[in-house]
């Protein structure tokens, strides 16, 4: 055998050789970018309710709070956000949706 048809023969094994191993590995890695695409078409998984926010609490709970509402007479309505989240356990941009939705009214009725 000529050292031609040896190597012919080995590029041939070797070729062989990677055929196999791309069969066997052909569903475990692949194009990364399509199988993120396949599994970002798969449903996502619900959230659990008690990872789920609370509601925020109603008008009345956040008037009724003596801190907050000496804070939104006293126009300190940053502080009334802290409280507001102390209290509630509240986002930051909840509670000052809370605090800003009840702000008004109080200042109203300490102008009358």
């Amino acid at each position: 055998m000529s050292d031609l048809s040896f190597w012919i023969i080995v590029a041939a094994g070797g070729f062989v050789i990677l055929a196999v191993i791309r069969l066997l590995f052909r569903n475990a890695g692949g194009d990364m970018i399509e199988r993120q695409r396949r599994e970002a078409g798969a449903p996502t998984p619900r959230v659990t309710a008690s990872l789920e926010e609370p509601p925020p609490p109603p008008t009345e709970d956040v008037i009724a709070v003596p801190e907050i509402r000496a804070a939104l007479q006293s126009g300190r309505k940053i502080e009334a956000i802290k409280i507001a989240r102390e209290r509630f356990g509240l986002g930051l941009k909840e509670a000052k949706e809370l605090v800003e939705k009840h702000d008004r009214p109080v200042r109203r009725r300490r102008g009358s």
